[in-house]
């Protein structure tokens, strides 16, 4: 006889055995198996995450767009869920509240990659400024770290300068104004080393 009882997976945990057995597609069945108000911060936040995941991965984007309300409802300061609530808005053709959403997101809480996708959406959505805004903590971030190096950024989690930069450039020609753009590139040459495009 046992002396301890097992103890129970967390979500994580459950999470990460799926992953490695890749079984993701039980991620429903096992994430019914809690009950989420029981659940406490971090753990409860993956869940809502997961949870609306889990819709989306199956094609059902009204459930996805419930999940991840709810989901911001609960957990109001997790920045994962409000990122994929703002995707929800932008599949429901309202990119006022997508934007909305997007601002509240916070860099490095939310990864450069997510910010450039947040930029992406903004230029489909022909808002240009607002494609702009979520490249500034981008380059903030650059500017930071002294450097463009290609190896250097990517290993702290940044695009390369050149795809950024890129990006930044194709806003500023769609704008029809480069001062901008001149501006950081100039900041570039001057303040970043192994800058070399």
């Amino acid at each position: 006889m046992a002396l301890f009882s097992k103890r129970r997976e967390t979500v994580d945990q459950v999470i990460d055995r799926l992953v490695t057995q890749h079984r993701t597609d039980m991620l429903e069945q096992e994430l019914r198996k809690f009950d989420p108000s029981s659940l406490q911060d971090k753990e409860k936040q993956t869940w809502h995450f997961y949870w609306g995941v889990a819709a989306f991965r199956r094609g059902d984007r009204p459930e996805a767009f419930r999940r991840f309300t709810e989901a911001y409802s609960a957990c109001p300061a997790s920045d994962e869920i409000r990122f994929s609530l703002a995707q929800e808005y932008e599949a429901r053709g309202n990119p006022d509240k997508m934007i909305d959403l997007f601002r509240g997101c916070q860099f490095p809480k939310i990864s450069s990659r997510h910010l450039l996708t947040a930029s992406r959406y903004c230029y489909l959505w022909q808002r240009i400024d607002d494609a702009v805004h979520f490249l500034s903590s981008i380059f903030d971030a650059y500017f930071t770290l002294g450097t463009a190096d290609d190896h250097f950024v990517y290993i702290r989690g940044l695009p390369f300068f050149g795809e950024t930069w890129s990006y930044y450039l194709c806003y500023s020609i769609l704008s029809g104004d480069l001062h901008e753009i001149e501006d950081v590139t100039r900041r570039a040459k001057a303040k970043l080393s192994d800058y070399d495009f």
